[in-house]
């Protein structure tokens, strides 16, 4: 269940974790494509990306929050062309630390692999004293 507010760093974690857990710890990305043209240029990083998929922080965006604006800003942008994704942000995870946030992010964007993922979100939550929830049907 994706929250309105989080009120700790676990909170946050938990609902990021089982998210990517139940897609595989498969990136969510969407395709980038040069402007004016169907030259497919790369896949980015998203929120909310092709085959349902979402990021970590995708997964603690409640639906009713989300809009394709937010595409591109990434957490702790304030820059004026993403307010609305950072007024969602500060929203959602208040006085949480942005920076432990958009490490969070980084867990998923800079994966090379699910098992990457996997052990990326293992040592996050070391660093950061956080447990691991359990996923229903794990071995």
């Amino acid at each position: 269940m994706t929250r309105q507010h989080y009120e700790t760093l676990q909170e946050v974690f938990d609902d990021a974790y089982c998210g990517l857990a139940a897609q595989g710890f498969v990136k969510s990305t969407q395709k980038l494509f040069a402007i004016g043209s169907d030259e497919y240029l790369h896949a980015s990083c998203a929120y909310r990306g092709v085959d349902g998929r979402r990021c970590a922080i995708g997964h603690c965006i409640p639906d009713d929050l989300y809009t394709g604006k937010m595409e591109g800003a990434s957490v702790g942008t304030s820059a004026s062309g993403f307010i609305e994704a950072f007024e969602v942000f500060a929203r959602l995870f208040g006085l949480i630390s942005i920076n432990d946030i958009r490490r969070l992010q980084d867990m998923h964007d800079g994966a090379s692999s699910p098992g990457s993922m996997k052990d990326r979100l293992a040592d996050f939550a070391q660093e950061h004293g956080l447990t691991i929830p359990s996923i229903e049907g794990a071995a």
